[in-house]
């Protein structure tokens, strides 16, 4: 039994190692039959059920253009539809621009010009998209939209030529992003909520050489016609049909969608011409495809035999190279299983191949499979030498971070026992300057990363405390902030640094009158504003809008590894923590005036104590 068993086992292997081939092989030559059968039986039907066949063929690929006609506008209506939505558009759109002061208005735009363009970016066929509010302003996905543009669109909406439906223009060429592109206009009436007075006007320019590859994206001979109304928006000249004689389709198509009919046969001049029209809902267009008989049953013919040829040569050619090619692949795929069937313990081996091995392979599946798992048994192999490594670097760290507790804490007592002896030997000016080194020492171990604005302002204190000995009588501080705020919760060390370059940078050549104010105020929003304001050297127009730029560039990208080119470091850091924590829309903004003063404006989320236990999710100080 035993003997049976394993005899029974080494064929289930044998024929699973061979089952990929036979696989391979058995569904090519299912495919060859079936397509062969299929061929046949259609080449052998009568005239009649060839000519409905291909009949049909023209209605299923009208209604593939339609659905794809269709999606173009499907990908962008949710336009239609955005101020019943969104009523943040539908102010602004129901609104003029010159109500606004100029940053609301800049808000305004960007808000509207960003949905627009969310909405198109995906879409290759629409080249602008525009709204035209009632009150005479424009919004686009692009950057500008010009005057000609302007006067042709309202031309159109003072023509009254526009319903409830969309209007199709015929095709212009018009510049559009400094490039001249051919384009079918689509302009739609969005009305007000009352349902009678129009609220805007959306234009969507759609690329006529995208519609010709959408619509002519095959070699079939069938001739193509898209029309809407009386209006011809495409011809792909195939069907050999010009003129007046497409008067007659274009006729004979509104016909047949008005009687329900999608498919039909129409005279013209003595032949007959196979015919499908399909009207897309969305956008109102009928796509309309015609063929003449005569030149349909030949293609037919011409086509199966030569697919039959084909299919005929083609596996002839496969049972030649089959064995030789596949046996050739797979063998790399052997090695792999051996290799990772031995593998034992925590080192892998890897799978090496011949450089006939790779030659056959090229770069298809079956090597990047093999190259990603030797890539894959590297790294493992690489992260088990180096765990031992990590383990003990680990370790040394602890030892370390245990000695810089200690030395803080000891330079901390040291300074109270110099404060102690100064006292006794009525040193004043030491006993205030270690009191106030001490305070510092005392902050920076404190170990709450968020703490009240009464706590950040004593900090600030001990600083200047400091550094008024080091610039007697050179300036003051002013501090402007109402009792209620003290008690705001703020991070820690988000104002020295700022009160710092104040003295280092604005009042630095100031030898006396200098004056320093910190003031504080919450806003409507339930933000509260830090302000640290100096009477200093100020800063010029070119540098202060290249220093906000910056600031404004960190809070976005997040990016705090750039400085100003000189000691500006201290804002940077504290730009970037408060935008970490509150968020991306927080933060420092400079204003001066050069040679009088300078402001820093510092917004953060206005946080008591239920407020403040937590950063934000995902965030940390």
């Amino acid at each position: 039994m035993a003997g049976k068993h394993g005899i029974y086992e080494k064929w289930v292997k044998g024929r699973r190692r061979k089952s990929v081939r036979l696989e391979v092989l058995t569904i090519f030559l299912i495919f060859i039959v079936i397509i062969m059968g299929v061929s046949l039986m259609i080449y052998n039907q009568n005239i009649s059920e060839l000519r409905q066949a291909d009949i049909n063929h023209l209605t299923e690929s009208s209604k593939q253009l339609a659905y794809s006609v269709d999606s173009i506008i499907l990908d962008v209506g949710s336009l239609f539809n955005l101020h019943y939505q969104d009523q943040r558009m539908c102010n602004i759109i129901n609104h003029s621009k010159s109500q606004y002061d100029e940053v609301t208005r800049f808000q305004n735009t960007t808000y509207v010009e960003g949905t627009i363009n969310h909405v198109v970016s995906n879409s290759k066929y629409i080249k602008r998209c525009c709204i035209f509010s009632a009150n005479g302003d424009v919004y686009s996905n692009i950057s500008s939209v010009f005057q000609d543009y302007k006067d042709y669109i309202w031309g159109i909406v003072d023509s009254g030529k526009l319903g409830r439906s969309i209007f199709y223009t015929d095709p212009e060429i018009w510049s559009i992003g400094q490039v001249d592109y051919k384009v079918v206009t689509a302009v739609k009436v969005l009305y007000s909520y009352n349902g009678t007075s129009p609220l805007a006007y959306v234009t969507l320019d759609i690329g006529y050489s995208e519609l010709d590859r959408l619509l002519n994206s095959t070699d079939n001979p069938a001739g193509t016609l898209l029309f809407f109304e009386d209006m011809q928006i495409y011809n792909n000249r195939k069907g050999g049909l010009y003129g007046e004689q497409l008067t007659e389709v274009q006729e004979k198509a509104k016909q047949m969608v008005n009687d329900g009919h999608e498919q039909d046969i129409l005279r013209i001049d003595g032949l007959d011409y196979l015919m499908t029209a399909i009207r897309s809902e969305s956008s109102g267009w009928t796509v309309v495809r015609y063929i003449a008989e005569k030149e349909a049953l030949r293609s037919i013919t011409e086509h199966k035999i030569r697919d039959i040829t084909v299919l005929l040569v083609t596996t002839a050619v496969v049972f030649m190279i089959y064995y030789y090619r596949i046996k050739q692949i797979m063998e790399p795929l052997a090695k792999m299983d051996e290799v990772i069937r031995h593998n034992k313990g925590t080192s892998l081996q890897k799978v090496y191949l011949s450089r006939e091995d790779e030659w056959l392979l090229g770069n298809n599946e079956i090597r990047n499979v093999i190259q990603n798992y030797n890539s894959m048994a590297e790294r493992i192999n690489e992260y088990a030498r180096k765990t031992l490594l990590y383990e003990i670097e680990q370790k040394e760290a602890q030892i370390k971070m245990l000695t810089y507790q200690i030395n803080p804490h000891f330079l901390y007592n040291t300074l109270n026992t110099i404060s102690a002896i100064a006292e006794i030997e009525n040193m004043e000016n030491i006993v205030e300057i270690t009191d106030s080194i001490s305070n510092i020492f005392r902050y920076n171990l404190k170990g709450d990363s968020i703490v009240t604005l009464r706590e950040e302002i004593g900090h600030v204190k001990d600083y200047v405390q400091i550094q008024k000995y080091r610039f007697p009588d050179q300036f003051e501080m002013i501090y402007e902030i109402p009792e209620e705020i003290y008690s705001m919760k703020v991070m820690k060390f988000i104002l020295q640094p700022l009160v710092e370059n104040s003295i280092s940078h604005g009042l630095f050549d100031k030898p006396e009158g200098g004056q320093i104010t910190i003031s504080a105020a919450l806003t409507e929003e339930g933000d509260m504003l830090l302000t640290v304001s100096d009477n200093g050297i100020g800063i010029n127009k070119k540098q202060l809008e290249e220093m906000n730029q910056k600031l404004f560039e960190y809070r976005v990208n997040m990016n705090s590894g750039k400085d100003f080119g000189g000691d500006g470091i201290g804002i940077i850091n504290v730009n970037a923590r408060v935008s970490g924590y509150y968020g991306k829309e927080y933060g420092i903004t400079l204003y001066s005036e050069y040679g009088r003063w300078t402001r820093a404006v510092l917004r953060i989320k206005a946080l008591r104590d239920e407020e403040s236990e937590t950063g934000r999710a995902g965030e940390t100080i």
